[in-house]
This record gives structure tokens, C-alpha cells and sequence, in this order.
């Protein structure tokens, strides 16, 4: 599957050659000239991912066919969304404030402390609202 920077620099016959070689049979001769005037370059073509209505309005496809352009496209983009995902680290993952504090300092202590701290603070709050006697 091409990146989304290549697509983005085909014009349009570098496009539909792609596109038949893919799918054939999604683009007959006639569909082809309207596509060639039309000037659906790679980018254009990325536009309009997922989008079967536009290719089924401007050239007339069957639903099918309109499915099938809409969908190359939409897979080529969500390609390399998933590519960059499955490159990111693992250890990417949330970790709690208390729990990160634990395991920078490898002491429970400073996680105490800040737990201690915010009880104080609420029952300063607390005892704030109570009325005197």
C-alpha cells in the first residue's frame, strides 16, 4: 500500500493505473475519460476517503463501484494511521501522578506526603463549611 505523501504527488494517470491495478474492473473506459477530466489527482483522491456519494455523483459509478474507489482511498490513509500507531512505544501508557512519583524516587514517601497534604487540605474545606456554635 503506497504512503500518503506518494499518493498526494500523483496526478491522475499515475492514479488510475494505481487504482487498476487494484480494482480492475471499478473504473469502465468511459468512467476513466470522466475521471481524466474531471483531474482527480492523488490528493484529490484522499480527499474524498470513505466518501462513495461523491464518487457516485461526479462520474456516475454504480453504488458498488463508488463504494469500492471510496474505500481504496479510505484504506490508503487509514494504512499509514495504523502504521504510525503500532510504531509508537508500549511504555507509552498512562501511569497515575502518585504512581509515577513512586517510581522516579523509588520512595513511598513523597506519595504519602502528597496524600497526607490534599487530606489536610480537605478537611480544612470541610471544616470551613461547618457553622460555629
Amino acid at each position: 500500500m503506497p504512503t500518503i505523501q506518494e499518493v498526494k504527488q500523483w496526478d491522475v494517470d499515475k492514479l488510475l493505473e494505481w487504482i487498476q491495478q487494484q480494482e480492475p474492473k471499478v473504473l469502465p473506459d468511459d468512467k476513466v475519460e470522466n475521471f481524466k477530466k474531471a483531474r482527480i489527482s492523488g490528493r484529490a483522491f484522499l480527499t474524498q476517503a470513505g466518501n462513495a456519494n461523491f464518487f457516485r455523483e461526479e462520474f456516475s459509478l454504480s453504488i458498488g463501484d463508488s463504494l469500492a474507489l471510496a474505500d481504496l482511498a479510505k484504506e490508503i490513509k487509514e494504512g499509514e494511521t495504523a502504521g504510525i500507531k503500532s510504531k509508537l512505544p508500549s511504555f507509552m501508557s498512562y501511569t497515575p501522578r502518585r504512581q509515577q512519583a513512586n517510581n522516579v524516587t523509588g520512595n513511598r514517601q513523597q506519595a504519602e506526603d502528597v496524600e497526607m497534604s490534599d487530606a489536610a487540605d480537605m478537611k480544612s474545606k470541610l471544616l470551613s463549611f461547618m457553622p460555629c456554635t
